[in-house]
């Protein structure tokens, strides 16, 4: 098949990396891919298909004939889109190439989606989420995020005195970063020794979420413990320097870091949101904490710290689920065998 991959994003996230991953994914399927990506997209340099730039603007009807005849030579069969809002303006353009167009649901938002001829849930809870919003069952097929396989052997590091305990993404209220703040600050008041290492970048959006977690640091006291890294480039870096993950998200549609998480061999606790309730779902690979419940939380915490040879245990189970149901080569089967159902529809 000839498949277009469209990502009209200018920044770094777990869309953008899903993109990348869609295209090795596809092309371990022996499919051509085209790229579809904004003349800002900071992953250019990451890009290893053909690709097209564009200056995205959903208002500009010009783009629409300049993307027919930038993809006419290439005469796609499907279209892919990751960005909702891109999908009217490409709907257009795959009825005048005769291409089929599949949106990518990142989340439960059904807005838009309805244009598209087929749609991709990450996970079953949020394709059932869809379907009771109106959206034709029959249309959404679910294939979860997916990760590379690590190049080397990882093996797994005892706990460092102190502990090292660590989370990672944006400063958005719905990461939960400020019940992360006050579990910690249960376990200094019970005199359990730690550091713990933030990563993430902020952006103008959340700013007041921001302000709002570095006064709660200071306000508990924890300035000696906490330590905010910043926009963490090197993912494998950060997990090698922490013994602990924790995903304290609040609202979490999958999950990307808890993968990364898993095949760095790093314990996980992780709340019930809905993206790690399904991951870990029937599973001995990670502590889960009701959302919120920060008083719990600090409990899973402390119950890991006493415990290592759990902690050992939890982390072996964490890789060996990722490395069979969630790395690229898997998604490629179920993702492949998806596509290849809708051209057969198609015919």
């Amino acid at each position: 098949m000839k498949i277009a991959n469209v990502m009209i994003s200018r920044v770094n996230g777990g869309i953008e990396y899903m993109f990348l991953h869609y295209n090795t994914a596809l092309s371990l399927s022996g499919n051509q891919i085209m790229s579809v990506i904004d003349r800002k997209c900071q992953l250019k340099p990451a890009i290893k298909t053909p690709y097209i730039e564009i200056n995205f603007n959903k208002y500009n009807p010009l783009l629409i004939f300049k993307l027919y005849f930038a993809l006419k030579n290439f005469e796609p069969d499907i279209i892919i889109v990751h960005q909702k809002k891109a999908i009217p303006l490409f709907k257009i353009v795959a009825r005048l190439l005769g291409a089929k167009i599949v949106g990518v649901a990142h989340n439960p938002k059904v807005k838009r989606l309805e244009k598209c001829d087929a749609v991709i849930s990450i996970t079953y809870n949020q394709k059932e989420k869809m379907i009771a919003k109106g959206l034709e069952q029959s249309k959404i097929f679910a294939v979860p995020n997916m990760v590379e396989s690590p190049k080397n052997s990882i093996l797994y590091q005892p706990f460092h005195q102190p502990i090292i305990i660590g989370t990672m993404g944006r400063f958005d209220p719905a990461k939960g970063f400020g019940d992360f703040i006050k579990a910690l600050s249960v376990l200094k008041q019970n005199n359990i020794a730690f550091k713990a290492l933030i990563g993430g970048k902020n952006n103008s959006t959340y700013n007041e979420e921001e302000k709002r977690i570095l006064h709660l640091v200071k306000d508990l006291d924890l300035q000696n413990e906490v330590e905010f890294c910043g926009w963490v480039s090197d993912k494998a870096k950060f997990f090698d320097s922490i013994d602990i993950f924790v995903l304290p998200s609040l609202e979490e549609p999958f999950g990307i870091v808890l993968l990364e998480a898993a095949l760095a061999k790093k314990p996980i606790i992780s709340s019930t949101a809905d993206g790690p309730k399904e991951i870990f779902a029937n599973t001995n690979a990670a502590i889960m904490f009701e959302k919120g419940n920060t008083q719990m939380l600090a409990e899973k915490l402390q119950e890991l710290i006493k415990n290592p040879d759990f902690a050992r245990k939890l982390a072996d189970n964490a890789y060996n689920l990722v490395m069979e149901k969630y790395t690229i080569n898997a998604g490629a089967k179920l993702l492949n065998a998806f596509l290849q159902k809708m051209m057969e529809n198609k015919k």
